[in-house]
């Protein structure tokens, strides 16, 4: 939390940098990850400063659980890679509390908790008898593979390039995403 004795201006710019970077990488990451499984970034794109959204569309054949699970991961592997501290409060206990409330079916906490919850919710859609533990094994996997697939060089530079748009925009539209991801194809912005 900033504030306090001491506090200034100049801190609180550098916390809010550093959090609209890593909401800049999240973000990119989802957005990456939607095109590498056959989804797109929609009419709403994608925004770091009102909220941190990407908006998605895709195709019913490519709803699997495995896209769901590895959009979903892309986010919190994007910002590791960038920056070592994705992980931070994704440790088994708070898996395990997400579980918790996902299947306590509480929409409030479950819209609260995000993309986690949206992936246990997938999750035990496709396992309903699954154990926590078995359950978090599950999200591992997907957020492994998430990180090995934003690893590739090709595709962490397209990460990477909408995360730096986004932290200087704000907001990318679907065009400029894609632009972004197919510099070679169009004129990104």
């Amino acid at each position: 939390m900033w504030g306090g004795p001491g506090f200034d201006e100049t801190e609180k710019s550098m916390g809010n940098d550093l959090q609209r970077l890593a909401a800049a990488y999240h973000e990119a990451g989802h957005a990456a990850m939607a095109y590498e499984v056959g989804w797109w970034v929609n009419h709403e794109g994608v925004e770091i400063d009102r909220r941190q959204y990407t908006g998605l569309q895709l195709k019913s054949i490519n709803y699997t659980l495995r896209n769901r699970a590895m959009v979903n991961c892309a986010g919190w592997a994007s910002e590791h890679l960038r920056h070592g501290r994705g992980n931070q409060s994704r440790d088994d206990e708070h898996l395990s509390y997400v579980i918790y409330e996902v299947r306590g079916g509480d929409p409030e906490e479950i819209e609260f908790l995000g993309d986690d919850a949206d992936t246990f919710v997938a999750l035990l859609e496709a396992l309903p008898e699954a154990s926590d533990d078995d359950l978090i094994v599950e999200f591992r996997r997907y957020e492994e593979a998430a990180r090995e697939i934003l690893s590739d060089p090709e595709i962490w530079t397209c990460v990477t390039r909408i995360a730096t748009a986004l932290v200087e925009k704000g907001a990318l539209n679907q065009n400029e995403i894609e632009g972004l991801l197919y510099p070679s194809n169009q004129d990104a912005l």
